[in-house]
Order: C-alpha cells, then structure tokens, then sequence
C-alpha cells in the first residue's frame, strides 16, 4: 500500500486521485494537474493505462471499501476525481448485468468515497461527474439546463448520477464533505472512444479523405447535441475542487449543433460531401427536444470559459484522426 510521512504532508507537493485513468477526461485532466505540479495517481481495476500514459496507477477495486479506505488512508489526497463510470449504448439498453455495473460504479463506488474521506481524509475535496442525462428533454424546442433544474433522469445511467448528486449533497450538508459535482454535456478531443458520435464522425472524415471505407451509418441529421471540448471541461473540473465553497456546476457551450452541421464541419475539413460517405436512415429536420447546458455559474464563480471553438476542435480531431491512418492533412493559411 502506498505510505505518506505524515510530517511532511503540509509540505508535499499537492496530491490528486483520479479514477477511470483509462478515459478520455481522467487522462486529460491528470495531464493538466501534472502540468500545475500535482502529483497525480490514477487508479485502474485492471491495472496499468493505455500506452504512453505517464501517470502512477494503482490497481483496486474501488467497490472493495476496506481497500479504498486504506489507499486514501495512507496517501491523503488533497483531491480525488471519480471519473470513473459504467454506461451502456442504445443498443445495449435494457441489460440487467449492465445496469448492475452502474449502480455499483456510479452510486456505491460514490458513496465508498464519501465515506473514506470522512472517515480517513477530512481535507480532501470530492469531485463526481454528473451528466446531462440526469433530465429528461421535453417538448419540441431546446430546454436549458442550469444547476437549479430539477432532475427527471432520461437513462438509467442517468439514474444512478442522479442518485449520486443526492448523496453528494447530503454529506456537504450534513456531514461537511467539501464535494463538488460538474454536470456534464458531450464534450469530445482526439482521445474520446471510437463508439462516441462525435469520434464517429471525425474517424469516418479522415476514412474518406485517405480513400476508406467510411462505413458510417446515422439514425437522424436533424437530432442537435451541446458539444464542448474535453480539455475545457476537465479546466473546469479543476476549477470546481479549487473554489471557496462546494456546489454543482453546469460545463457545457451553450448551443445546440444539429448532426448534419457536426458533418458538415468534419467533412468539410477534408473537402468532401458527407452525403456521398454516409448512410442516414433519416434525413428530415428532427422535432425531437434538445438539452443544452447553462454555464453561467460557472463562468461567474470560477472564471471557466470555452477556449476551443467546434470548428477548431472539429479541425483537431480530424487532423489526428487522418494521422492515425498514416495520412495528412495539406496546411491552411
């Protein structure tokens, strides 16, 4: 088990847990605290990241609640990052095995957290990652999500965050955790999982632009998305542990992208028609509600702010992806 000389805590470089270390915001973020001088474990139930990760990894269960006691016991984090989380596709809806896995990721491995740090770890700031999917879209225009809306979970997942920001609330209140919780829309880098949209998207860009396959098939264009970048998202994160006061915050752009725009721009990029590389099963304009973020909190209590635009972002991970597959892109002027 990894020991701290307790003597020396005040004196120690600051100290952060992230779990999930394997995903797209765990990695980004442990990349941006190392960067600020943090030392920085993740923790990982099969034991080392992907390839070329540089961060300390610790293999545990987090489920196990004696080990995760004794692990932020004997390390004293100042932060810890549960970022770790169990969700299923569309396709995968309704699997009872699944929706075991989140309970036990999203909810119980939560409330282990809580309870170790107010058993072992007092100082210790928590920080959950909620989802947007804790609200249900209704009507047929955009309904604006704020920190004050009332949860209507859409998913189970979003169940099991919502169950979550409840527990979280209880122990600040009750108990004094200093426990934050981000609430999350789509936010997207070069390193989102290939199963994402937005990575779908931009893979089958770069596919076509080196004369592949594109193989990618959508339900509906007209369906619009709050998109963010990851990497501003995992700022706010950061943002969130360092302010005064504990309390949720909404991190999203704000606006609603329909899927045949997000083509538009990934396509664009490569100079192709997207409709030439795709197949839509439905190509009217969608009358289905839409969910955006209001960040606003967030930008007057943390100073948060978007630094990457779509079409930058979109231009980033197209260009990744074309290199992936041993190709690039012309420059731009």
């Amino acid at each position: 088990m990894i020991c701290d000389d307790r003597a020396s805590v005040e004196n120690r470089r600051r100290r952060a847990i992230i779990t999930g270390i394997r995903g797209q915001d765990a990695c980004l973020l442990g990349r941006l605290l190392q960067s600020a001088g943090w030392e920085v474990l993740g923790i990982d139930r099969q034991g080392y990241p992907e390839e070329g990760t540089v961060f300390r990894v610790f293999s545990l269960d987090l489920g196990n609640s004696q080990e995760t006691e004794r692990l932020v016991a004997d390390y004293q984090p100042d932060c810890i990052f549960h970022l770790a989380a169990a969700h299923h596709s569309s396709e995968q809806n309704g699997d009872l095995s699944l929706d075991c896995e989140m309970v036990r990721t999203n909810f119980n491995v939560a409330e282990v957290l809580l309870r170790a740090i107010t058993r072992r770890c007092r100082h210790a700031r928590l920080l959950l990652a909620g989802s947007s999917q804790m609200y249900q879209p209704c009507g047929s225009g955009v309904n604006v999500i704020d920190e004050t809306t009332p949860c209507a979970p859409s998913t189970f997942y979003g169940h099991t965050k919502a169950w979550s920001r409840s527990l979280l609330d209880h122990y600040r209140r009750q108990r004094g955790v200093f426990g934050s919780m981000v609430i999350l829309f789509n936010h997207e880098s070069p390193l989102r999982a290939p199963n994402f949209l937005a990575r779908k998207v931009t893979m089958a860009a770069a596919r076509a632009f080196m004369g592949q396959p594109t193989a990618l098939r959508l339900r509906n264009v007209g369906a619009a998305i709050d998109f963010s970048s990851a990497e501003d998202v995992v700022q706010g994160m950061h943002l969130a542990l360092a302010a005064k006061e504990p309390t949720d915050y909404v991190l999203a752009s704000g606006r609603a992208t329909r899927i045949d725009e997000l083509l538009d721009l990934a396509f664009g990029v490569v100079g192709l028609d997207w409709r030439a590389h795709t197949q839509i099963e439905d190509r009217s304009k969608s009358n289905l509600p839409t969910l955006v973020g209001d960040a606003t909190q967030a930008r007057k209590v943390l100073g948060w702010k978007i630094r990457e635009t779509l079409p930058e972002l979109i231009l980033r991970m197209v260009s990744h992806d074309v290199k992936l597959l041993g190709g690039l892109l012309p420059q731009r002027n």
